[in-house]
């Protein structure tokens, strides 16, 4: 994505950055990932082996709908949408059961009149570990659609990623780019429901954890920064929640233009993100949570 439509995503690391893992990353997140033999697994040339991601069982509720406003300079400019829709089996009957957490962005009248925007990701997140199965994301943004899909296994002896873009040539066709693994990873979307997992509420000022993220054909060591601690923070039409600003290290293109580094307000109780920032190339880029239901946090 090439605006505002991916700031609500990209500001929790999610589409998303990469850095060193944390010198004080949470228990749950280990420095490195272990190959069969109980070795550190290599990682290519020049590149950081990623942390290893810890099971971590998501208490997600089915329908839960997180709906933000997204304003750039200050003005109206489109609404986001993060939705729980359900759980499922994986490829059948037999498969590991997941969730289907859904992001849909949608510019507003005003702006569509000139630019256009309508994206949405999908992402299948294992229910017993958190981890990421399956990743989809579609991009309709003035006039042009572009799209990709990554499919994760995690087989003994063969643990990949499948990273799939359609053909320029030919859109029914797909060109397909098979990235090794050492381990369990996140994709963008599914790390912004990974982050309820962490013990935020330990967390002060100067901490940072890392977390992996397969993004750009490869996977990311992304590192978070708590900046802030807020005790007592309004945000929307939420009152005197608990939050933490972190900020998350990004080194890549990522899915959009930014001018400078993102920050998220996180709650401290649920992990939800409850507001963002990031500068765009066409100006300060502000998402605000407005409305939640079947959620943790308040109803409006």
């Amino acid at each position: 994505m090439t605006g505002w439509a991916v700031v609500l995503a990209a500001a929790c690391g999610i589409l998303l950055g990469s850095a060193a893992l944390a010198e004080t990353a949470p228990e749950a997140i280990r420095v490195q990932a272990q190959g069969d033999n109980g070795t550190a697994a290599k990682a290519p040339r020049g590149a950081e082996v990623p942390p290893e991601l810890a099971p971590a069982a998501l208490d997600l509720r089915v329908s839960e709908k997180l709906f933000y406003d997204i304003r750039v300079n200050g003005i109206p400019a489109g609404k986001a949408l993060l939705e729980v829709s359900k759980t499922e089996a994986l490829d059948g009957d037999k498969g590991p059961q997941v969730w289907i957490v859904l992001l849909s962005t949608r510019s507003n009248r005003a702006v569509s009149l000139f630019y256009d925007v309508h994206d949405w990701a999908k992402s299948k997140i294992d229910v017993k570990g958190g981890f990421s199965r399956f990743y989809r994301i579609y991009k309709e943004e003035g006039g042009v659609r572009t799209e990709e899909r990554i499919a994760f296994t995690y087989d003994i002896g063969s643990m990949e990623a499948a990273y799939e873009r359609p053909r320029s040539d030919d859109r029914s066709q797909w060109r397909t780019h098979k990235i090794p693994l050492t381990g369990k990873v996140l994709d963008p979307l599914s790390a912004l429901y990974y982050l309820r997992t962490l013990p935020l509420k330990d967390m002060q000022a100067g901490h940072t954890f890392g977390l992996p993220v397969c993004a750009d054909c490869r996977v990311w060591n992304t590192r978070f920064t708590v900046m802030k601690r807020h005790p007592a923070l309004d945000v929307g039409y939420l009152k005197g929640r608990d939050c933490i600003e972190v900020e998350p290290e990004l080194r890549f293109k990522g899915l959009f233009e930014r001018k400078s580094r993102i920050r998220a307000w996180l709650d401290v109780a649920t992990g939800i993100p409850l507001k963002m920032e990031a500068e765009i190339p066409i100006g300060p880029a502000e998402v605000v949570l407005t409305e939640a239901s079947s959620s943790a946090l308040p109803a409006k």
